[in-house]
């Protein structure tokens, strides 16, 4: 994994506030697994050469933000 991409996912997951994934409602949380499972697509396919470090950073930050929702 490349340490650029593993220092910047820490530090964004370690910045989340200390309610982040808590929230209980149905939608909310359907939504925040939906965004993780294309986080997840997307990171395979960066470190396969198929996807670019910004779409890899955009999928990140749509799930990050659902979950301090």
């Amino acid at each position: 994994m490349d340490q650029k991409l593993k220092d910047y996912y820490l530090a964004k997951i370690t910045a989340l506030p200390e309610y982040a994934g808590t929230n209980n409602e149905h939608h909310i949380r359907k939504m925040a697994n939906r965004l993780a499972d294309q986080f997840d697509e997307i990171w395979l396919k960066y470190e396969k050469g198929e996807a670019t470090f910004n779409q890899w950073k955009q999928a990140l930050e749509k799930w990050l933000k659902a979950e301090s929702i």
